[in-house]
């Protein structure tokens, strides 16, 4: 999924669950690093849009 849509879904998945925060594990049976580290990646590049989303559409507070 593209970093947007990626955003998009957890954004959902949050506001569903009323929850605040995320305890994501990528890691399946059979999965080579490789493609681990390539996800690991893709959700880096969503969090910028999910920080966003999470805050109302104001802008993200600086990570710490």
């Amino acid at each position: 999924a593209a970093p947007a849509e990626l955003a998009d879904r957890l954004a959902g998945v949050a506001q569903q669950g009323e929850c605040d925060a995320f305890n994501l594990r990528l890691h399946v049976h059979g999965v080579e690093p490789a493609a681990i580290r390539d996800q690991i990646g893709r959700v880096g590049e969503a969090l910028p849009a999910l920080r966003e989303a999470l805050a109302g559409g104001s802008p993200p507070p600086p990570f710490v």
